[in-house]
């Protein structure tokens, strides 16, 4: 009877729709899980990690830079082979430094080291491309102890030690780790990334003294800078998550089309050439400051 069976029918469609809606709900769970499993092994970091690196979820978001899990984002390989082996087979020789022991010895500084798997991963290729009688010396500095903490307890082969080079007390810091070794000048310092966090957190002037005070002291300074583009996304990231801003953030002078080419000329006031690795995955620039071609 039809007027009988229509409710039924009624209740029937009931049930399927909502057994229809938990199929639909199960399946966009199972989408979710394989979304978030396929990003972990992009990145090689998960969510829950990203989210203790920062509660509001960007890690990035730091006004020194100074953010955990760097490396899971930008991995060290992504620089590394950028570089020149036979350059820095080159430069090995001809910028490793005499010691008071009679030895020689090529000592690299990488400032802004962060948990030091950069700076490992580059002590690693200059011994592999050292001449034998060249002792290959790192050190690693960053502005944050539990950055180094963790470098120092994963990476026994290198120094690291907490040091602000935005601080005036840096050229004489510099000097400091000259006279330990036993050498006029450094053979090669690096700044991968860190530019910027210099620069947004000293303003104009004194992002320029830093830059001179680094190139004075070494043989070659190897160099990646952030664009333009970086800063506003610190900016974004900053407002996004209520961090403090860096104090030079929104006033700095140097930018745009202006900044890449103020760092190269005050750099090569004392380091006049320039070698040209190309750029990293994520868009910056890696260049080589020396002071003679090699």
């Amino acid at each position: 009877n039809p007027l009988t069976d229509q409710p039924h029918a009624s209740k029937m469609e009931k049930v399927e729709k909502k057994a229809k809606k938990v199929e639909d709900m199960g399946k966009a769970s199972v989408v979710d899980q394989s979304k978030g499993s396929s990003e972990a092994s992009q990145t090689g970091i998960s969510a829950t990690e990203r989210t203790q690196a920062n509660p509001r979820g960007d890690p990035g978001a730091k006004p020194l830079g100074n953010f955990p899990f760097y490396y899971k984002f930008n991995p060290v390989e992504a620089r590394t082979e950028l570089l020149s082996k036979d350059l820095l087979r080159d430069m090995l020789s001809t910028h490793a430094q005499p010691t008071g022991k009679g030895g020689k010895i090529f000592l690299y500084l990488d400032i802004g080291c962060n948990s030091g798997h950069l700076t490992q991963a580059m002590k690693q290729l200059l011994e592999e491309l050292a001449p034998e009688d060249v002792q290959v010396v790192v050190v690693g500095w960053d502005v944050d102890g539990e950055l180094i903490d963790t470098a120092k307890s994963m990476f026994e082969q290198c120094t690291f030690d907490v040091c602000d080079v935005v601080q005036p007390d840096t050229p004489s810091k510099l000097q400091t780790l000259l006279d330990t070794h036993e050498v006029q000048k450094f053979s090669m310092i690096s700044l991968f990334s860190i530019t910027m966090w210099i620069h947004i957190n000293c303003g104009d002037a004194r992002f320029l003294e830093v830059l001179s005070e680094i190139s004075g002291v070494t043989e070659s300074l190897l160099v990646e800078p952030q664009r333009s583009p970086s800063y506003k996304s610190c900016r974004k990231r900053m407002r996004k998550t209520s961090a403090s801003l860096p104090p030079f953030l929104d006033t700095v002078k140097l930018r745009g089309n202006d900044l890449l080419p103020a760092l190269e000329t005050e750099i090569q006031k004392q380091l006049p050439f320039k070698h040209d690795f190309g750029t990293t995955a994520w868009g910056r620039p890696l260049m080589l400051f020396t002071k003679a071609t090699e």
